[in-house]
């Protein structure tokens, strides 16, 4: 990554400027099956390929979970929208599911010996504590990679005036990019939190991040640098926003 955010186009090297009032932020499948060690989809990718977790435990458990955190702190201060994205079926036979990813998670649970490792009624669909939501802070379930997969989100978003998204979760190439994209095609403004994201590969979420700051938006460091890009004069009474979970 380069010293300082990237943008799109002919507007790269332009400040990043936010308004809390019109930003939300969007932690992205923070769950125990994607975020935590041994669990769920993770224990089946151990399972299937040993050590290929390796990366990602060691980036979720020293930067991605501890600066989330922090994010939490930094969105519920300024009285930002806050959108806990998660990821999981409803069907035991993963029917509400797309039929190519359907056919994928089968195949790594037959491989693996493990069932239902994105089962909503397993405890390891359930977010994290460290990250979890309060009740005026929307939860959205999807059933795919991207977000706004989920039936009515950029509409819910619209009507509460934001216009920008801050993006942070796991995995950086799957499921937080595969949001970002729809974010900017829906036509929101679009900002990564690298540390926040985990990938499970560094070559993997550096490439990641590179394409979406040269395509889609900007990609920050760290929370640090997130909150140098709020404006000041916008950071009083804002109301905070309340909207139930589905």
């Amino acid at each position: 990554m380069n010293d300082k955010p990237l943008r799109v186009g002919v507007d790269r090297d332009a400040r990043l400027s936010l308004d809390p009032r019109t930003t939300a932020l969007m932690l992205i499948d923070l769950q125990y099956h994607d975020a935590a060690r041994g669990r769920g989809f993770n224990l089946a990718m151990e399972r299937a390929r040993p050590g290929s977790m390796d990366y990602l435990y060691q980036r979720l458990e020293t930067e991605v979970i501890p600066q989330s955190q922090s994010l939490l702190e930094l969105a519920r201060s300024k009285g930002m929208h806050i959108v806990h994205v998660t990821y999981g079926s409803d069907e035991p036979d993963l029917s509400d599911m797309p039929a190519t990813l359907r056919s994928r998670i089968l195949s790594l649970e037959e491989r693996s010996g493990l069932k239902g490792i994105f089962a909503t009624d397993s405890p390891d669909f359930a977010i994290l504590p460290e990250v979890a939501p309060r009740p005026n802070e929307e939860v959205v379930r999807k059933t795919t990679f991207g977000a706004f997969s989920s039936p009515g989100l950029g509409e819910r978003l619209s009507s509460v005036g934001v216009t920008h998204v801050v993006l942070a979760g796991v995995t950086t190439s799957c499921c937080v990019e595969s949001t970002a994209r729809g974010a900017f095609d829906t036509g929101f403004g679009v900002v990564v939190v690298d540390s926040a994201c985990g990938d499970y590969t560094a070559s993997a979420h550096a490439n990641s991040l590179e394409s979406l700051a040269m395509n889609l938006g900007w990609v920050v460091r760290d929370v640090s640098e997130l909150n140098a890009a709020f404006d000041p004069t916008a950071d009083h009474e804002i109301p905070t926003r309340k909207m139930g979970s589905e």
